[in-house]
Order: structure tokens, then C-alpha cells, then sequence
């Protein structure tokens, strides 16, 4: 996956990062509700880490659960067996890779339990 380069520079430490746009654009990240940075951390890359560390210094920063983590897997599993089984378009081999992947994720979940 390419990743976009900002010509911005990096935030100069102890600078707060600001939205860019939206209800709170120009509102620093430690300001903004915690239901909205749980939201922003995973649309927006920039945010991922002010986000969470600002979430993690409020408590609200869940820990993810076996079930969840399991659910996700599946989920992923199933979207990608709607656009790679042969009977959907995809190839026998493309089916294989997304059953493979999605062990391969049960079993680095079951390593963690």
C-alpha cells in the first residue's frame, strides 16, 4: 500500500496537532471528545498515535478481546470470500491465499490467549 507523503514538517515536540478540518478543525487532538478520536485514530494515519496516546491518558483506550479480534478475522474472511471464490470471479489459488491468511491470524490469536 503506497502511503502519502505531506510536505508539512513533523510536529515539533510539545506542538499540539490540530484537526485540518471538520467539526473541530483547528482544535487540538487533547481537546477533542474521546468517541471521536476512537473514530479519527483509524481514518487518519497522521492521528494514529496522538490519538491513541491521548486516549490511553484518558483510560479510553480499549483493549481488544479475543471474540472481537475473532469476529474481525472472520468478517475479513468472509468479505474477501465474496470477491475471490471462483463462483464470484476469483481463482481457486485466491481462495486458498484467504482461508491460509485467515488461519494464519487464528493462530498468532490462539498464540496470544
Amino acid at each position: 500500500m503506497n502511503e502519502v507523503k505531506s510536505n508539512k514538517p513533523p510536529i515539533a515536540p510539545g506542538e499540539k496537532l490540530k484537526f485540518a478540518g471538520g467539526k473541530y478543525k483547528g482544535i487540538p487532538v487533547c481537546e477533542v471528545p474521546s468517541s471521536n478520536l476512537l473514530f479519527m485514530r483509524v481514518q487518519n494515519k497522521a492521528f494514529e498515535k496522538e490519538c491513541e496516546r491521548v486516549l490511553r491518558e484518558r483510560g479510553n483506550l480499549p483493549e481488544p478481546t479475543v471474540p472481537r479480534i475473532e469476529e474481525i478475522i472472520i468478517a475479513g474472511q468472509q468479505a474477501l470470500a465474496k470477491k475471490y471464490h471462483p463462483e464470484c470471479g476469483g481463482t481457486e489459488q485466491e481462495m486458498k491465499e484467504v482461508e491460509v491468511a485467515a488461519n494464519a491470524l487464528f493462530e498468532v490469536v490462539k498464540e496470544t490467549k
